[in-house]
């Protein structure tokens, strides 16, 4: 998450968040670097089987940064 600030920075394009995962394909938790303060999300998801409701959880998590771009 540091390097794809410091990435986004050399480039003049200031991003507000970067956010990240952490996970084991099975355990599941978020992190989101705004400046030089990280934020880890204090629930951890565990999938247990195709028809857990923490994967429906787990997409939304990960679709909230697309929602915030402006793609204007």
């Amino acid at each position: 998450m540091v390097a794809a600030q410091r990435f986004n920075q050399a480039r003049d394009r200031m991003i507000e968040s970067i956010y990240g995962a952490v996970t084991t394909g099975r355990v599941w938790r978020f992190l989101q670097l705004a400046d030089q303060t990280v934020a880890i999300d204090n629930e951890e998801l565990v999938i247990e089987d195709a028809d857990d409701i923490n994967i429906a959880k787990i997409l939304a998590i990960l679709s909230q940064p697309i929602k915030t771009l402006n793609l204007d």
